[in-house]
């Protein structure tokens, strides 16, 4: 069975994925597909913020079982790792009035 095809009432998965960029900057997202949206990214098809920011590898990822729970955690990685002086940003900033609050991408 492919990574992608589920079981019949298997329950969906999320996984909260980042990502290393080339000029020290972080990149965390969440997909159901971790291998599909990875090479998404090295392929440059990923994130704007990705594109612009150069993709190197996957660092770390944590599973959930809902989508709305997953985005909980998406949002809290992104603000622990600038709580970390890390700049990092996720696809939960899109558009979202929050993201002012985060430090300008200036990294490397």
């Amino acid at each position: 069975m492919s990574e992608g095809a589920r079981e019949a009432g298997a329950p969906k998965r999320w996984v909260v994925y980042e990502v290393e960029c080339a000029d020290g900057c972080r990149y965390v997202g969440i997909t159901q597909n971790l291998t599909k949206r990875l090479h998404s990214h090295l392929k440059r098809d990923g994130a704007q913020f990705t594109r612009r920011h150069g993709y190197v590898g996957g660092r770390a990822v944590a599973v959930y079982g809902s989508e709305k729970r997953a985005k909980q955690a998406e949002r809290e990685w992104v603000l622990k790792l600038n709580e970390q002086g890390i700049v990092a940003r996720g696809a939960c900033w899109s558009g979202d009035k929050a993201s002012n609050l985060l430090p300008t991408p200036n990294c490397g």
